[in-house]
């Protein structure tokens, strides 16, 4: 076989495997299937007469499957008066970023009753990302079943909560910047049942990040210089040379005074 023929078979084998790649996947997941690791408080047991998985803060991560964008579907029960029930999504190898959607049925119809936060290094950032696009007001049903639905499309997430025409939740820019990874189903805290999980990939769209506007003269973007310890210097000196040689130029755009307080 001469070079080029090697060359062309090559050239099909990558178009076949990035056509593989792209093949819609759709699993239904039982809950008993040896396919979830199941953590914390979490197993298969049986509820209002279905098969189910039950969580109270534990989680139910896929085995063997990642996926970057995709629908996933499931039945939730909660008798619970108070918890936090959802979605993690895209969870990096060791399981410490993420992007985390859920519910909390103690704020049941409240402008918070339902919310999502990226998990950056295992920190839930609810304290930060509020409003629009983060969190929004739902009525959530207690002790029946309901379908939750979440679409993950590029850098935005749309989340369904019992009607399936109108997303509950539009998550304009999802946070982590993870891209694919696995999924799974989790609660902080409170007794909840999930039943009739599936999911199902969809082909790659591009992945652009939908900022917010900002106020004017809003500072987006910053850096952090190496640290210094202030009661070991006269904070009225500049830095040394020394000092100053390991921040990049780029960076001394803006310093802030430690004995003024003055940009």
């Amino acid at each position: 076989m001469t070079s080029r023929h090697l060359a062309l078979c090559a050239v099909a084998l990558l178009f076949a495997s990035a056509a593989h790649s792209q093949t819609p996947q759709t699993l239904s997941v039982p809950p008993d299937s040896p396919r979830w690791d199941l953590q914390g408080q979490a197993k298969a047991t049986e509820y209002q007469g279905r098969k189910c998985l039950l969580l109270d803060g534990g989680a139910a991560i896929l085995k063997d499957f990642e996926m970057r964008d995709g629908v996933i579907d499931v039945d939730v029960a909660t008798p619970a008066k108070r918890g936090f029930f959802g979605f993690d999504i895209r969870l990096d190898q060791d399981g410490t970023n993420y992007d985390e959607i859920y519910l909390r049925q103690h704020e049941s119809g409240l402008s918070d009753a339902m919310q999502y936060t990226p998990v950056l290094n295992t920190g839930r950032n609810w304290q930060i990302f509020n409003g629009p696009g983060f969190t929004g007001a739902v009525d959530i049903p207690r002790d029946v079943w309901f379908h939750l639905r979440l679409e993950v499309t590029g850098a935005q997430a749309k989340l369904y909560v019992k009607d399936m025409d109108q997303p509950a939740l539009v998550m304009d820019d999802l946070k982590s910047g993870i891209q694919k990874g696995q999924v799974a189903l989790y609660t902080l805290t409170g007794e909840t049942y999930f039943s009739n999980f599936e999911v199902r990939t969809t082909p790659d769209a591009p992945w652009e990040r939908h900022l917010p506007p900002m106020p004017p003269n809003t500072l987006t973007k910053w850096s952090i210089s190496p640290s210094y310890d202030g009661l070991a210097r006269n904070l009225e000196h500049p830095l040394t040379p020394a000092e100053s040689a390991v921040i990049p130029p780029e960076r001394c755009s803006l310093r802030w005074s430690l004995s003024t307080g003055r940009i």
